[in-house]
């Protein structure tokens, strides 16, 4: 099956063949950087200040860097608002995932508001997916592409920096740092696993996890590659002392018992549902009084362009586009019907009506004729009795169209926000509650189907049960909608 990121890929390269000219930049230690290459070779490097990542600070470093030759530029995004994650889901359908992946991002990162996300299957088979995914606010990529062009430039491309991947024989292992906490980040093929660092217990946390990596993957000889984020100045010369001390020891191997053992069960950071740390006011302080060498810059730049000159290949875009939703097919059947059975239920009210007012008035006619006949006034009498208990029916009857009016408006939303996959079978309505019992083809959809009713009905839905079939991938569940209004 052709991936989507495959897709992505192959487009960059017949616009950006192999040794052509690309501009690429990314924020990093509280200065911007940007490089201009081709066919290999670097044309221009130059770094401005950043103190903040504000719309007004990155245009005007944008305009700082003068003299590029390229409108059009790669961004490599690495501020303080990337999430990342490796998550696992059953098999579906690619479109199936991507939306997934959207009603799920807030149980992946934490997270309350929706992110742009981008991701790259790791692995697809029989069993499900394994993904790579990372998410960044909707704000943050428009402040970027803002500045950039009051400064006359394009992004192009807005690629996480955890998807860069440096062309090593071997794949390195990943250290990001950013003030005083950094992402650890260990790649194979179909492989993703990462663990939060953190300056007060950063040496025990990546003996540990390096123990756990080498009972299953041969890490030895590896290579750390130390990527500063943007921010943080301070704490770069600590994080990058411990990327080269523990190269060193992955030289042999040399994971020695310097430390008691413990368990290497640290929960993963998207567990934890951790991100790189938020910028705070003694940051941005840092940024502005730590003075910068010219020592202290090249060996940033030592550091960095590897990275840009890799960033081109990168699988994951967060401009790459949104997948808009499409209706599928089994919702707009869903909608037909619902609105044929709206249809239905009006035009037999109308019928109704007509056909009691017609009755009505004949039985007026009768009662005119009958009047005026004393012989029948007992026979009248009892006729006006057992109007008096139509009458009371048709009030009965006009109560229940109205209720059922109601309940039309309810089955019209109801069909509306029924997903494809799902079957009911029943329905119970009590005392301001309603049972929704039915099938669906996985527990993710019953999942969606569960918000989406919610939002179509208001008040508050709950599922009450859900039991997996064996051997497939169906789920059977009861959902308790109470109170609100369609």
């Amino acid at each position: 099956m052709r991936l989507w990121t495959e897709g992505i890929v192959s487009r960059v390269k017949a616009f950006l063949p192999a040794g052509g000219r690309k501009t690429v930049v990314m924020a990093a230690a509280g200065r911007l950087w940007l490089a201009e290459m081709e066919k290999g070779k670097y044309l221009v490097k130059k770094s401005a200040a950043l103190p903040k990542i504000t719309e007004e600070s990155l245009a005007e470093a944008f305009s700082s860097l003068s003299g590029i030759g390229e409108r059009e530029i790669i961004l490599i995004y690495n501020s303080s608002d990337l999430h990342m994650a490796c998550r696992t889901f059953p098999a579906m359908t690619e479109e199936e995932l991507a939306e997934t992946m959207y009603w799920e991002q807030d149980r992946i990162f934490g997270v309350r508001e929706d992110l742009r996300l981008s991701w790259k299957a790791l692995s697809e088979d029989a069993a499900g997916w394994t993904v790579s995914l990372a998410g960044v606010r909707e704000d943050s990529v428009a402040c970027w592409q803002s500045a950039a062009e009051k400064a006359g430039r394009k992004i192009t491309r807005c690629i996480p920096v955890t998807a860069v991947e440096l062309p090593r024989e071997r794949r390195p292992l990943y250290l990001y740092g950013k003030g005083k906490s950094a992402l650890f980040l260990f790649r194979e093929e179909h492989v993703q696993e990462s663990r939060i660092l953190n300056t007060a217990d950063a040496d025990k946390k990546l003996q540990v996890f390096l123990r756990h990596l080498s009972k299953s993957y041969e890490i030895e000889g590896r290579d750390i590659v130390f990527i500063p984020l943007s921010g943080g100045v301070k704490e770069i010369p600590f994080w990058k002392d411990l990327a080269e001390r523990w190269r060193e020891k992955l030289k042999t191997l040399s994971l020695s018992d310097e430390i008691e053992s413990g368990p290497d069960d640290f929960t993963d950071p998207a567990d934890e549902r951790e991100a790189f740390s938020e910028e705070s006011g003694e940051e941005d302080h840092l940024v502005k009084t730590f003075a910068y060498g010219e020592e202290m810059e090249e060996g940033l730049w030592t550091i960095l362009l590897p990275v840009m000159e890799a960033a081109d290949g990168a699988e994951m875009d967060f401009l790459a586009g949104k997948k808009r939703k499409i209706l599928p097919a089994g919702e707009v059947n869903w909608l037909r019907a619902g609105q044929g059975m709206s249809a239905l239920f009006a035009a037999a009210g109308i019928l109704c009506f007509i056909l009691l007012g017609y009755t009505f008035l004949e039985e007026r006619e009768a009662e005119a004729k009958l009047a005026g006949l004393s012989a029948v006034r007992i026979e009248m009498d009892a006729e006006r009795k057992e109007r008096e208990k139509e009458n009371q029916l048709l009030l009965e009857l006009k109560s229940l169209e109205e209720n059922d009016l109601r309940w039309e408006q309810k089955l019209v939303a109801l069909s509306e926000c029924t997903p494809q996959g799902i079957v009911l079978s029943e329905i119970n309505a009590g005392e301001g509650t309603v049972h929704i019992t039915g099938t669906a083809d996985s527990p993710v959809t019953a999942m969606r189907f569960q918000k989406e009713l919610e939002k179509a009905w208001g008040g508050k839905t709950y599922i009450e049960k859900q039991k997996r079939e064996p051997n497939l991938k169906m789920a059977a569940f009861t959902l308790l909608w109470k109170g609100g209004q369609p």
